[in-house]
């Protein structure tokens, strides 16, 4: 679980806070789109990334694809708070590149 986070750390986050800074710095994504701001963007974030979690576990249990990857999470024998954190590397890869787009 810890080498997941390391690793994760580097493959997937420095690129997400490049992608961020890149967004932010044009006026680009959803919010400038909506011409929200403040308070109304981060409720518009929390939201859309709720609804992504929703479709994005949804579809980790229905495309064998993505399932092989997911079932990790699910192959736990004794649910307890780490099982919250065992995921397959390339599930969370894949996860938080969808997000940053």
């Amino acid at each position: 679980m810890t080498f997941n986070a390391v690793v994760l750390g580097f493959l997937a986050v420095v690129p997400l806070i490049a992608s961020l800074w890149f967004i932010n710095a044009g006026q680009r994504g959803l919010a400038p789109m909506l011409g929200i701001g403040g308070v109304w963007n981060v409720l518009v974030t929390i939201v859309v990334l709720d609804m992504f979690d929703y479709w994005w576990y949804f579809f980790n249990h229905r495309v064998p694809l993505l399932w092989r990857f997911h079932k990790v999470h699910h192959v736990d024998m004794l649910v307890d708070v780490t099982t919250a954190l065992r995921f397959h590397l390339d599930a969370l890869f894949i996860s938080d590149m969808f997000k940053s787009v």
